[in-house]
This record gives structure tokens, sequence and C-alpha cells, in this order.
């Protein structure tokens, strides 16, 4: 591999890591729950904690980044610090300190996510396709991060989920530097120069506003120092349209652009002496609606990932590895819909969201216990964050003079959904949890009663059972070790076992039930992201 696309696929990898961090536990925390016999609500923490610092850390930590080598530190330093929490967080002794250790590598992350931005852009000598390389790489991650957190859960420990990303942290620390490997010089001709007569023009260039003149400003180059050189790729070069007074890439209009892209603030540089003050603001300030979006569907993913993984494992008590088969139907359909979907970044992400709330719901409206139920709503809800998430971040980074801030406040807008959806969903789900178990606890007792056992199985059951539910404290409990503790007598073996099936179903049904409400409540937060994506132009931003 040429080492400039080596570089590239390190930085993605960097980008996908710290994003995936963001969910990549979610299959773990039974785990983390009985390991330091915790509450869903207090494990729960677990994710809230580095969600909230990344998304607290986000813009501060772009603001840092300054140029090629602001970037290269950045990075570096947040790699190392990523990589430091990860492993604490695997050899953490209590819950408290595992909370602590994710707040540090949230903002490592934050740090890592928003120099790579600044990086990829410098790498491959275009802001659009570091635009994209990086909103995929970060999408890709988080859907993704799941399914690999069960694999090494069941396969190993949780632990071996933080123990894992260390290594993978320092091997992207090569990529984390300023030097570019230019290609070799386009044989494009030289633009036309542009008379000292003529307005100075503005044009982007990797994040800065670069403009052409009779003298051109000794700036330092993002591709090395010395004075700003032109992009080393010929489809970047900016050529001067004589007649029409704007900026193109390798012969492509701007309306072209414009046209492939569907984002927002793609609107061609004004002069400098004529650029309005609401002009040059737009190019400034983030585009609240896209950010708005963003967070209402990271805390529809949100949902997607935590509720369903818990109701796989804690609810319908899958192992870790059978649940990361179940939820990979997810981000497969994510990364087909990414490679196939067209259109105005805006509408793909109204359309995105529709699809996303439908998941949802169906997930909220489930008939039975059964996995192969789960697998259209999955169908869904990947297709729709595959149509909205990568478009809509590359739509609030368009047009932008500064890429790494306006790329920290994606990460910090859909974190701070995954935030706000965690506060939100957790005492629902809790509070409906506690309320099904008193009512599975009652559905038990009545089908013990029923059936044909002998008084003393029936007693000798019961109390098993009764020692199971108490203990269970906000948990689906498992009617398995009451059963194998309580014998039936001579004669009773298949009205025990049919029993057993009644109880299991029992359980199922409550904690699907348990689940139905924070569901629900999941699809309204993705539908109202409808509102910001189809609010009128004229009062957007």
């Amino acid at each position: 591999m040429p080492p400039v696309q080596l570089r590239v696929a390190l930085l993605a990898l960097a980008v996908g890591l710290v994003l995936a961090d963001s969910s990549v536990v979610t299959l773990g925390l039974p785990a983390v729950l009985g390991d330091f016999d915790a509450s869903p609500a207090g494990v729960s923490w677990v994710l809230t904690a580095y969600n909230l610092a990344l998304a607290l850390a986000a813009v501060p930590a772009a603001l840092l980044v300054r140029g090629a080598d602001g970037a290269a530190r950045i990075a570096r330093l947040g790699l190392v610090v990523f990589a430091v929490a990860s492993a604490v967080c695997a050899l953490a002794p209590s819950l408290g300190a595992l909370i602590a250790a994710r707040c540090v590598q949230g903002l490592g992350g934050a740090a890592v996510a928003c120099a790579s931005l600044a990086l990829l852009s410098a790498a491959t000598g275009s802001r659009a396709r570091g635009a994209t390389i990086w909103g995929a790489a970060g999408a890709l991650g988080a859907a993704v991060g799941p399914p690999l957190g069960g694999v090494l859960t069941d396969l190993l420990s949780w632990e071996a989920i933080f123990f894992v990303q260390v290594p993978i942290a320092l091997v992207c620390l090569l990529a984390a530097r300023a030097g570019v490997e230019a290609p070799p010089a386009a044989t494009a001709p030289a633009a036309a120069p542009v008379p000292p007569s003529a307005s100075a023009v503005p044009a982007e260039r990797d994040g800065r506003l670069w403009t052409e003149s009779a003298v051109e400003p000794e700036l330092e180059s993002p591709w090395g120092g010395g004075p700003p050189a032109s992009p080393p790729e010929t489809e970047d070069r900016f050529t001067r349209d004589r007649t029409g007074g704007r900026w193109s890439r390798g012969g492509a209009s701007d309306d072209d652009d414009r046209g492939r892209a569907g984002g927002v603030g793609d609107d061609p540089p004004a002069p400098v002496d004529a650029e309005s003050g609401a002009h040059r603001a737009a190019r400034t300030r983030p585009d609240v609606r896209v950010l708005l979006a963003l967070a209402l569907l990271g805390a529809g993913l949100t949902a997607a990932l935590f509720l369903l993984v818990l109701l796989l494992i804690a609810g319908w008590r899958h192992d870790p590895l059978t649940a990361a088969a179940a939820v990979s139907v997810m981000p497969v359909a994510a990364l087909l819909a990414g490679r196939v979907g067209r259109g105005d970044a805006l509408s793909r992400g109204a359309v995105g969201a529709v699809l996303v709330a439908g998941g949802l719901a169906a997930l909220g409206l489930l008939p039975d216990a059964d996995i192969a139920w789960i697998i259209a709503p999955q169908v869904l809800i990947g297709i729709g964050l595959g149509l909205s998430l990568g478009p809509l971040t590359e739509a609030a980074l368009r047009g932008r003079t500064d890429q790494a801030l306006h790329g920290g406040w994606t990460i910090a807008a859909r974190h701070a959904g995954v935030v706000a959806a965690l506060a939100l969903l957790t005492p629902i789900f809790t509070a409906d949890l506690e309320r099904q178990e008193d009512r599975a606890a009652e559905a038990v007792l009545a089908r013990i009663l029923e059936s044909p056992l002998s008084p003393t199985t029936k007693l000798s059951l019961g109390l098993e059972l009764a020692g199971t539910l108490d203990a269970a404290e906000g948990e689906v409990p498992d009617p398995g070790p009451a059963f194998d503790a309580a014998r039936p007598g001579p004669g009773e073996a298949r009205a025990y076992a049919s029993l057993r099936e009644d109880v299991d179903d029992e359980l199922d049904r409550a904690a699907t039930s348990a689940f139905e409400r924070s569901f629900l409540v999941a699809a309204a937060l993705a539908l109202l992201a409808l509102i910001p994506l189809l609010m009128p132009a004229g009062v957007r931003a």
C-alpha cells in the first residue's frame, strides 16, 4: 500500500476506533453489571460518561487544531491519552473507576476525532474527500462497535474490549504526523494570471480561506513549509471561470459540485471586497438545523443499540455472541445504504429519519421474543442511518472555513443526542422493568398453581422461584437455577418441563413489554429530526 494510502487508512481507523467506543461496550454491559453488582441505571454510565466527555470536549479540542503541525500534535496527544485510559478501563477495580477512566477516554477520543479530520484533508489533498472518509469512518465505527464488543465479551471478557484498543491506538500514532507525501506534480495547465485590478476572490483549500490576487500572501501551506502551493491532485485544482467570475475544481462548475453533494453552504465565495457580513457569518457559524438533526438521529441510534442489546442479553437471556450476530444486521444495512444512496443530503437525511423511526417503532411492537422479529426493524434502522449520518455530516462541513471546528460540532451534536437519549430512556426503561417484574411474578405464581404437579413439587419450586425473583432487583431473572434446584416427583418430568417453558415465556413477555415504551419514545425522537431537515430555507440556520 502506498504511504499516503496507508496514512489515510490509519487515520480512518483512528476515527472509527474512538467513535466505535461510544457503543462498543454495549454488549459487555450485562457482564459489567454482574461483575460489579450494579443496577442497569448505574451501569448505563459506562456509556454515558464516554459520550458526555466526547460531546463536551469535541469543540474545545477542535479549537486547538491549528495547521497541519497543530493537528498532528493534538492527534498524538489524544491517541496516547485514549490508549492509557483504555488500559485503565480494562484494569478498573470498581464501577466508579471504570466510569472515571471512560471520561478520560472521551477526552482523548475528542482530540483524535477532530485532529484526524484536518489530517485526512491534508493527506488526501481534498477537503471534500477528507470529510467523506472522516464521516464514513465515524458512522461505520459507531455501527460495528456493538457486534465486535459482543464477540470479544463472549470469547474472552468485557475487559478484552479495552485491552484490544491499546495496541490499535498506538499503531494509529504512525499516521499522526504533519508531513504529507505529495503525489507527482499534475500536468494540468497553470491558471491564467489574475490582473492586479481584479477583485481578490477567496477559495477554500483544506479548511483555510485562500485569496488569489496579484500578490499571493505568504501563508504556510498545509502540504509543507513555505508559501501556499496548489493542491496535489488535478481534480482539486482551483481554476478561474473568467466569464462567471467564480471558482471551480478540475473544470467542474460549482453548480455541478452542488448537484452532486447536495450539501449546505455550497454557494461560491463572493469577492472579499463585496462579501457581505451575513455571507461571511454563514461560512463560519455552525449549521444548527443539521446539527439538531444529527443529535436526534444519534438519540435514535442509542436506543437501537443500547436497548436492543439489553433486550437480547438481559431480557431474552441470549449469550453475547448470539446477540452480536443478531445486531450485525444493522451495520451491514447501513454500509450498503451508504454506498447506493443518492440525492440531496437534507432529503436523504429526512428519508433516513423516517426509516429509523419506523424501525424503532417496530421494535416497540414486537409480538413475541423471537430473534427473527428484530431483523426487519434493524434493516430499516440501518438503511436510515446509512442514508443520513454520513451525508448530514458532510453537509455540516461543506462551505465552512474551519473544518476541524465544524467537525467538532458534528461530534458534539451526535454524542449530546446519545447522552440525552440515555438520560431520558434509562429511567423509563427501569420503571417499566420494575412494573413488569411484579406482573411477571404474579403470572409465574399462577402458572405454578395451575400446573398438574404435586403440592410438594409446587411448594419447592415456588420457594426457589420466589428467591430468584426477589434477588433480581431491577433485572430480568433467570429461572433456570430454580428449576434445576427443585426436583420433580415421579411421573412429573413432562409436566415439569412444560411448566419451565411456560415460565420462560412469561418472563420473555414481561421483558419485551418493559422495552416497548422506550423504543416508541426513541422512535419519536428520530422522527423529530424531520423538523429541522424540512424547515424552509429562509428560516434554517
